[in-house]
């Protein structure tokens, strides 16, 4: 009997639907190997999370927007927009190379978002919360002024800041900063969003604590620096030096004497500083001392530069004491214009009766004391003193009528012109009004007289009456009249050849070629 047949079995075929032990061992190492592959792969894109600070390496800065940012093993490689690593000028503040820290604003597909702060990446309430939480600042604009503050425009959501915080200094009106965009940090998140308040001192004050710890730590006495004048106080002006500000004192502005700061800068300059102390205030706040005066140079190093001896020059008056006053003859350069260098002809009391502060005036240089740094100035030219032609004037045996000016023990003192006085001895008066001299030589009569005798080197003149011839008693007077007033000169000595320096000559000079 022949068997029907029944479809042929393939037992290699078979084979493959039922494994061996050798073949289960390797699937189930091949799965462990894959295993284990996806649990390395699975942290790679969870390690980074939105608003995660990170440090990374720039690695690529290419013709485009994206600058390449390595952010390290085990990581990835993050993309941060070139606009955000450059200046106010366009210039890039960083290069291939640099360690820059960064927040992660986004993650799309395998592409990882970063920027400086995370503006870009705030879209919701949640957002908000989570950058005040974590101390991240966010960016937004200055829609307008509000009662109490400002209205602020954060990510198309409505935020308040306060007044003061806006700004840490002073905000009086508040409309300079409308249509301004800063960096704020977020104070509050309240309502899912509807009541957010935003300060700007509070980062400003985080970044200049920053800045101040980084620039203190570099800083010392005597260390020159350009900064910008960011403020005009009455005593003084502040100076922006790296984000900290110090403090020149009116009296460290300039070598010539300031009244007010605007004289020397305004808002904006910018100023070489020499740092002179740093110390902090008793809430432990940097109080930092600048000098523009230690910074520039002394014009007293160069003075004989500036100006000569014997020459004058047109100076401002800026000080009056009851001894003279003091002129400034070039910027940083004073010398006193003493009280008996006001006049030839008028006796002056107070400086203040022909000078007020401020007056510009014509004045000679007496004297230049390197040393100590003094200048003696007089406003006495030659050609107005009334000794410079004296003896043309008034030559021996010229007759003029005089006024008495005072009456002393050994005679007259006689006006023979505006600051010219002369003697007409008392023997004289005697000899022709007898007792009654005292009557005819009244202050204030005039007398014919007639000049015996005039020494323009010692300024001195001996008259007689017109009519009276010179007698020995006479001259005994004129020399009581020359005893008198040598001791008065030993009261208060004075060096006469120190005291005229080189204008002194001059004038000696010229009174010597007029005799």
């Amino acid at each position: 009997m022949t068997k029907a047949k029944g479809p042929q079995i393939n037992w290699e075929d078979a084979d493959s639907d039922f494994d061996t032990e050798a073949s289960v061992q390797a699937k189930a190492q091949a799965a462990d190997e894959f295993a284990h592959l996806l649990k390395e792969e699975a942290p790679r894109g969870q390690r980074l999370t939105v608003g995660e600070k990170v440090r990374g390496v720039i690695s690529q800065i290419g013709q485009g927007n994206d600058v390449m940012v390595e952010l390290g093993t085990g990581k990835s490689t993050g993309v941060i927009e070139k606009i955000e690593i450059q200046d106010e000028n366009g210039q890039l503040k960083f290069k291939v190379g640099d360690a820059v820290e960064l927040y992660v604003v986004a993650k799309r597909g395998g592409e990882v978002q970063l920027s400086y702060s995370m503006s870009h990446s705030l879209k919701s309430a949640d957002d908000l919360e989570k950058a005040q939480s974590q101390g991240i600042s966010v960016r937004g604009r200055v829609m307008k002024v509000v009662k109490g503050g400002f209205e602020i425009s954060v990510l198309g959501k409505t935020a308040f800041c306060p007044v003061s915080q806006i700004d840490t200094r002073f905000t009086e009106g508040g409309e300079e900063h409308v249509g301004k965009e800063y960096e704020f940090l977020v104070e509050k998140v309240e309502e899912r969003g509807r009541n957010i308040v935003v300060s700007r001192v509070a980062l400003l004050r985080k970044q200049a604590e920053q800045r101040t710890k980084e620039l203190l730590s570099s800083l010392t006495p005597e260390s020159v620096l350009v900064g910008t004048v960011t403020e005009l106080r009455d005593f003084g002006a502040f100076v922006d030096i790296g984000g900290v500000d110090g403090l020149v004192h009116i009296s460290a502005l300039s070598h010539a004497r300031v009244a007010h700061p605007s004289e020397v800068v305004k808002v904006g300059d910018k100023v070489q500083v020499k740092v002179l102390k740093i110390d902090r205030d008793d809430k432990g706040r940097p109080k930092i001392s600048l000098s523009m005066k230690a910074a520039a140079e002394d014009p007293w190093e160069r003075i004989h530069d500036l100006v000569s001896g014997g020459k004058v020059y047109q100076g401002r008056v800026v000080n009056l004491m009851p001894f003279g006053a003091f002129v400034q003859v070039h910027p940083g350069i004073e010398g006193l214009l003493h009280i008996s260098e006001l006049s030839w002809t008028k006796r002056v009391h107070h400086p203040s009766e022909v000078l007020k502060i401020g007056e510009t005036v014509s004045v000679a240089i007496k004297d230049i004391d390197t040393v100590n740094k003094r200048i003696s100035l007089t406003m006495k030219q030659p050609e107005d003193d009334p000794w410079y032609a004296a003896t043309t004037k008034f030559p021996e045996g010229a007759v003029r009528n005089a006024k008495v000016d005072k009456l002393k023990p050994f005679g007259a003192l006689v006006e023979l012109a505006p600051g010219l006085t002369a003697l007409l001895p008392l023997a004289v008066l005697k000899r022709k009004f007898g007792e009654a001299f005292r009557q005819a030589a009244t202050p204030g009569k005039e007398l014919e007289v007639r000049v015996v005798k005039l020494d323009a080197d010692e300024r001195k003149v001996l008259l007689t009456l017109a009519d009276i011839e010179e007698e020995d008693a006479d001259r005994k007077n004129y020399d009581e009249y020359l005893a008198a007033e040598q001791k008065a000169k030993q009261v208060e000595p004075v060096d006469q050849s120190a005291r005229l320096g080189s204008f002194g000559a001059l004038l000696s000079s010229k009174l010597k070629q007029k005799g």
